[in-house]
């Protein structure tokens, strides 16, 4: 039995090695775009979706106001998904104050369980614009956001655009290990976009051709899917449009700024969320890169749980374990200089360990339980 395992432990190390290895050199090959003060030339309809976020709001709208793009070149549509709260009202005000800047509130239209689906047709259908951006209520976008997303589409000419979404530095493990995590997933979408093969994307910063969008019948198929505006569409449009979806890695900024959780139980809510969308992907990169991963995080769980049982598979978790941790790292420190974002050493080894269980659990959970979002009741 003993030797079974050890079998299974080679092969599942050198699997997720190479993975890590393919990500790594992925990230290299996605250089950064420098670009100077440009004409614009693109006009962009900004979209966002909006359901009980009277504490996100000002900042959004704030940041909004402060886009260094001339006025006639974009609109924004608000799409009020049933809030509750004083978010409307923020929204109103926001639209008195600027005039000059062509903004809509809109209420958004369910024909689907999906609310932020069905609120981005809805205002896509209101929009006046070839581009289409996306961003969400809890973020904050920068002043060159349009210029960047113009100069980088003008040079480039593609069809669909991710940008890089970032967390706001906070102290505290629960922030840190959202931050680790988080980093991951963008060292699995930067890396995967270097080879053209993307994994993933978010809808937190991200544009793409209203043409596009229709010829690929939008978000039909995946209706049934509460989340996953965002991914279902990017490999939507990259099998409709191989070569023409890029990953938008701006030197001196244009990324939009988020927040994390403020609990442990938002957190897992939202992560079975992701699983969820994830695990419904027919691409089959997505599939492996996922069973890759839950297989070296199962894999670390049953060591630890069988050296109690015992000792003598103490060696080979840890063997496991400060390898995966080892190339993590690595993956890590070239990530942080790429999107200038530093994580805390104590906290990152921290959620190392706690990572394999959190993990596997959502992944589990997430395929025999319902979860909660934004007040409602979803199943897979």
């Amino acid at each position: 039995m003993f030797e079974f395992w050890v079998f299974i432990s080679i092969v599942s190390t050198l699997l997720y090695v190479a993975l890590i290895g393919w990500l790594y050199f992925g990230i290299n090959r996605t250089s950064q775009f420098q670009y100077k003060n440009t004409t614009p030339k693109l006009s962009f309809s900004i979209i966002i979706a909006f359901r009980d976020e009277v504490e996100n709001l000002p900042n959004l709208v704030t940041s909004l106001s402060r886009l260094a793009y001339p006025n006639n070149f974009f609109e924004i549509l608000l799409v009020n998904d049933a809030s509750s709260d004083g978010s409307v009202a923020i929204v109103r005000k926001f639209i008195e104050k600027y005039p000059e800047i062509n903004i809509q509130l809109l209420n958004n239209k369910r024909k689907s369980i999906s609310p932020k689906k069905d609120a981005i047709n809805t205002a896509i259908r209101q929009s006046n614009f070839d581009w289409i951006i996306t961003t969400d209520a809890d973020c904050q976008v920068p002043e060159n956001w349009l210029e960047a997303y113009n100069a980088f589409i003008v040079a480039h000419k593609p069809i669909f655009v991710a940008g890089l979404v970032k967390y706001e530095s906070k102290k505290g493990f629960l922030h840190q290990f959202q931050l680790a995590d988080w980093m991951s997933l963008t060292g699995a979408t930067i890396g995967s976009f270097g080879w053209n093969k993307p994994l993933m994307c978010s809808g937190a910063n991200l544009a793409y051709n209203k043409k596009a969008f229709y010829k690929v019948n939008a978000f039909q198929g995946n209706e049934h899917i509460a989340s996953g505006d965002d991914v279902f569409l990017l490999h939507k449009i990259k099998k409709a449009y191989p070569n023409q979806v890029s990953y938008m890695n701006v030197f001196g900024g244009a990324s939009v700024l988020t927040k994390s959780l403020s609990t442990w139980r938002n957190l897992y809510q939202q992560r079975i969320r992701w699983a969820i969308k994830t695990s419904s992907i027919s691409n089959k990169h997505v599939k492996l890169v996922g069973l890759v991963v839950f297989t070296m995080n199962f894999l670390l769980l049953i060591l630890f749980v069988m050296m109690f049982v015992n000792k003598s598979w103490t060696i080979l978790f840890a063997v496991l374990f400060l390898t995966k941790v080892l190339v993590d790292s690595i993956l890590i420190k070239i990530l942080s200089s790429v999107i200038h974002q530093k994580l805390d050493t104590t906290a990152w080894l921290l959620s190392s360990i706690l990572y394999p269980l959190f993990s596997t659990s959502v992944l589990i959970f997430g395929v025999f339980t319902k979860y909660t979002w934004k007040g409602r009741k979803y199943s897979k």
